[in-house]
């Protein structure tokens, strides 16, 4: 297995990445009835964008494993709150529950992921 050189090689950002797309097709369909439905669209945008922006920036920081780790953890706090926006998009029925299934369980994969991370990042870390 040849070494990741990049930040976009790593699995978790794939997955990140591929998610906040998935979550931005499904969240297009949402009504925009009330403020409140427009908020939770934008939200639920936002923290996914934010979990691969934020793997981003960790890997920008390996030099330094206490960036490193807080940018990561910085991911999987985006990946919860991602996962709690599509509870309330299920719940209010805006995205139907396979869907909904389908989704909880990539964030719960990307969570796992960065845990493992967070909890032993030397081999991520430059010398």
């Amino acid at each position: 297995m040849s070494p990741i050189l990049r930040h976009f090689e790593l699995d978790v950002y794939q997955l990140a990445f591929d998610g906040a797309l998935l979550v931005f097709d499904v969240s297009d369909s949402f009504p925009n009835e009330n403020d409140d439905d427009s908020r939770l669209t934008d939200r639920l945008r936002e923290s996914s964008r934010a979990v691969y922006s934020s793997v981003t920036d960790a890997w920008e920081h390996r030099l330094y494993e206490l960036a490193f780790t807080s940018e990561l953890i910085g991911a999987e706090a985006m990946a919860g709150e991602t996962k709690t926006w599509l509870e309330i998009a299920a719940e209010r029925g805006y995205l139907p529950a396979n869907r909904a299934g389908h989704l909880l369980a990539l964030y719960d994969k990307i969570i796992d992921e960065l845990i493992e991370m967070i909890a032993d990042p030397d081999p991520w870390l430059l010398p």
